[in-house]
């Protein structure tokens, strides 16, 4: 074998796992029955925020965002002006995940 052949062999296993923390990330979320979830609020100024978000295991506390027309649940969630519009994400996160 050559010192590059050697090298990317080295180096090959953690670029994979890299890969698949990203891919687990992005990707993965609990069982609606297993899965606590909560509302955030923030304030800005004299505006009230709210943001779903979900427990998932090693990952912490994370916002999502579901779409029922798309029948998928997204890493990224934003922060909603109305409380009803978030409580409407975890209702479809659960319809999605049951």
């Amino acid at each position: 074998m050559t010192q590059d052949t050697k090298e990317l062999l080295i180096v090959l296993p953690s670029i994979l796992l890299i890969v698949a923390l990203v891919w687990a990330w992005f990707s993965y979320f609990p069982k609606a029955v297993f899965s606590p979830f909560r509302i955030k609020e923030k304030k800005v100024g004299k505006f009230q925020y709210y943001q779903a978000q979900v427990l998932r295991p090693v990952f912490g506390w994370s916002a999502f965002y579901a779409s029922t027309s798309d029948g998928t649940i997204n890493r990224v969630g934003g922060w909603e002006r109305d409380r009803s519009d978030a409580e409407r994400q975890i209702r479809n996160y659960q319809d999605l995940k049951s």
